[in-house]
C-alpha cells in the first residue's frame, strides 16, 4: 500500500517536471521566434517632441561706414598751395583744411584795378568837357560831353562790380574749410597741383553718426522692424576683447539673391531671398572703416510643437510625420510607426514648428534603417 503511494507521486512528480520542461521550452522557442521576428523588423530612431519657441538666429561681420560724407573740391580749380590735414584728423567746422594759390587771380584783380583808376583819371577830362561845353552856344556839343561822361560812368560802374566779383572769388576759394565737425576720411588733394582727379577732401559727419548694412535670410527680417535696437554688435578691436555697442535698424529693403559675405552664418533652412538691413551706430570710437561682428536671435510663439527636420516628410497628400505608438501584449511591447499629418508654421535648419495631430513630448520616428509606411510594426 505505502509502496503505491509512493510510485503514484514519483510518477506525478516526473509528470510535473516534464510538464514544466515542456512550457519552459515552449516559453524559450516563442520568446527566441518573437526576437528573431523583432530583428526583422525595420530599425528606428526617434526623438521627443517639445513645446516651446523657435529661434532664428543670423551672425555676420561688416564694415562700418559714415552715414554721410561729404566730398570737397576747389571749384576754381586753382593749385594747391597747402594741405593742412591728413586721413584720420577729427577737424571742427569752418577749420582750413587746404590753402589755395590765386597768383592768377590776384594778377588779374591788380589789372583789373589799373584799369580802373585810368577810367577815374579819363573821368575828370570828361567832366572839364562838359563844362566847357555847357558854356558855349553849340546844343550838339553838350549833348555829345554829357553823352560821354555818362558813358565813362557806366563803365566805372561795372568794372568796380567786375573787380568786386574778383575779390569775392579770391577770398571764397583761396581756402577749404570743413562744412561740419567730422573726420578727415581721404584726402586727393597733392601740394603744387591743381586737380588729381577725385576730391581734394572727403569728410565724414560725425553727428549724422555711422552705418552698416547686412544682407539677412528673408524670413529673419521679416521679424524686424525699423528703430528696434540690436544689442549684440561687437566691435574688433585692434588690441584686446570686443568693445560692446549697440545699433539701431534705420532702413529694410527686400532684394533677391544670396549673400556674398562668407563671414555671414545663419540657421535658415536652404535660405533664397536675402533682405538689405542698414545699422545705424553712434559711439565716439568710431571713425569708419572699423570691423564688427553682428548677432541677431529671433523668436516666434512659444506655443508651437518642435520636432526635428529629420521627422518631416512631404507627399501629395501633404506634409506628416511618423509618430510612434506602444502597444502592450503578453510577449512585450510592440511599436508602430503611425502617420500623422500636420501643417508647418515654421522651420529653421534643425527644427520645425508643426501643428495639427502632434503634441509634446510624443515620440516621433526620425531615422529608419528600411522603408515604413502608415501601420508599419518598427523595433527601436
Amino acid at each position: 500500500m505505502a509502496l503505491d503511494v509512493e510510485i503514484s507521486q514519483s510518477r506525478k512528480r516526473k509528470v510535473r517536471l516534464i510538464a514544466g520542461l515542456f512550457i519552459g521550452l515552449l516559453l524559450l522557442f516563442t520568446f527566441a521566434g518573437n526576437t528573431l521576428q523583432t530583428l526583422t523588423l525595420p530599425k528606428v530612431m526617434t526623438a521627443t517632441t517639445s513645446k516651446g519657441s523657435l529661434v532664428h538666429t543670423y551672425e555676420s561681420r561688416a564694415v562700418v561706414t559714415p552715414s554721410e560724407v561729404s566730398e570737397l573740391t576747389n571749384p576754381a580749380g586753382w593749385k594747391v598751395a597747402k594741405v593742412r590735414v591728413k586721413k584720420g584728423d577729427v577737424v571742427q567746422q569752418d577749420q582750413v583744411l587746404i590753402e589755395y594759390d590765386g597768383k592768377d587771380i590776384k594778377q588779374q584783380l591788380a589789372d583789373e584795378q589799373s584799369a580802373l583808376k585810368k577810367l577815374q583819371l579819363s573821368m575828370e577830362q570828361l567832366k572839364y568837357n562838359v563844362i566847357q561845353a555847357m558854356q558855349g552856344e553849340d546844343e550838339a556839343a553838350k549833348i555829345i560831353a554829357v553823352a560821354a561822361l555818362e558813358s565813362a560812368k557806366v563803365d566805372v560802374s561795372i568794372q568796380q562790380q567786375h573787380i568786386q566779383n574778383l575779390n569775392g572769388n579770391l577770398t571764397a576759394n583761396r581756402q577749404l574749410k570743413a562744412p561740419f565737425r567730422g573726420i578727415v576720411t581721404e584726402v586727393g588733394a597733392i601740394e603744387g597741383y591743381s586737380s588729381t582727379g577725385k576730391p581734394d577732401i572727403t569728410i565724414s559727419n560725425t553727428a549724422k553718426g555711422y552705418k552698416f548694412t547686412l544682407s539677412i535670410p528673408t524670413p529673419i527680417a521679416s521679424m524686424l522692424i525699423v528703430g528696434e535696437t540690436l544689442k549684440d554688435v561687437s566691435l574688433l578691436a585692434k588690441e584686446g576683447d570686443p568693445i560692446p555697442l549697440s545699433g539701431t535698424i534705420s532702413k529694410i529693403d527686400a532684394s533677391s539673391g544670396s549673400s556674398d559675405n562668407p563671414l555671414s552664418t545663419s540657421d535658415e533652412k536652404m535660405p533664397s531671398l536675402m533682405d538689405q538691413v542698414e545699422i545705424e551706430l553712434k559711439d565716439p570710437v568710431l571713425q569708419g572703416g572699423e570691423q564688427v561682428d553682428v548677432k541677431i536671435t529671433q523668436s516666434k510663439s512659444s506655443d508651437a510643437i518642435l520636432v526635428p527636420n529629420q521627422a518631416i516628410h512631404k507627399d501629395q497628400g501633404g506634409t506628416y510625420v511618423f509618430a510612434l505608438r506602444e502597444t502592450q501584449g503578453p510577449l512585450g511591447n510592440a511599436y508602430y510607426a503611425v502617420r500623422t499629418d500636420v501643417q508647418i508654421t515654421d522651420e529653421n535648419d534643425s527644427t520645425t514648428a508643426v501643428s495639427g495631430g502632434i503634441f509634446e513630448e510624443q515620440e516621433v520616428i526620425v531615422d529608419s534603417n528600411d522603408l515604413i509606411t502608415d501601420g508599419t510594426r518598427v523595433h527601436k
